[in-house]
């Protein structure tokens, strides 16, 4: 297999169903891929700021950004609280960053906690309800 990969340009595309795979594998996967393009280097996108359970996110949510919140939401995850995230910086998200919400608070409310989305613009709320995540368990928007 080596070889393959050494001769001749190899692109894998990785697809998962939202609605057989379990929250936390996908939080593990949306962490995992696109950290190989941020690998060494956070991206200057992106800003994270953490006091105790609350993130406070500056700049772009996107799936090109992605990779560097997954740590700070995991680590708050691990903990016994809420998480906290406050939007009001963030100018631009993505499907992919609001998926990364939705599966983190359905890792929390796993654990009878909520994530708390601070700050969020009425722009997103709408979108959140129109694709269909509105009603998910431990996700709060404020």
């Amino acid at each position: 297999m080596q070889e393959v990969v050494v001769e001749h340009r190899v692109t894998a595309v990785c697809a998962y169903d939202a609605r057989t795979t379990s929250p936390r594998t996908l939080l593990g996967v949306v962490g995992a891929h696109p950290i190989v393009l941020y690998a060494v280097k956070s991206d200057p996108r992106l800003r994270i700021e953490r006091d105790e359970n609350r993130l406070v996110l500056r700049g772009t949510l996107e799936a090109a950004t992605i990779s560097g919140v997954v740590g700070p939401i995991a680590a708050v995850l691990a903990t016994d609280s809420d998480v906290l995230v406050d939007l009001a910086n963030v100018e631009f998200i993505d499907l992919s960053g609001v998926r990364l919400l939705v599966e983190a608070s359905g890792l929390a409310a796993d654990d009878g906690r909520k994530l708390v989305v601070e700050n969020t613009p009425a722009w997103l709320a709408s979108i959140i309800e129109m694709v269909g995540f509105g009603d998910t368990t431990g996700l709060v928007l404020r």
